[in-house]
């Protein structure tokens, strides 16, 4: 699944799914969870609201 992508869990596979995801992330190299936090993190929960917005509203205009 890419970052673009987004789908629906089955109840039943939910908790298998999460703690698959969890792993994986648990066993990424040491630094990249805080990289990634620092590139892609908004500053504030309104700041990353905003930018969505912003971007919603640039393609609605499209």
């Amino acid at each position: 699944m890419t970052s673009k992508e987004r789908r629906a869990v089955p109840a039943d596979e939910l908790d298998s799914f999460v703690d698959r995801f969890a792993r994986n992330v648990a066993n990424l190299p040491d630094g990249v969870v805080a990289a990634a936090k620092r590139i892609f993190a908004p500053i504030s929960p309104l700041e990353g609201y905003q930018r969505r917005e912003i971007s919603r509203e640039s393609a609605i205009d499209h």
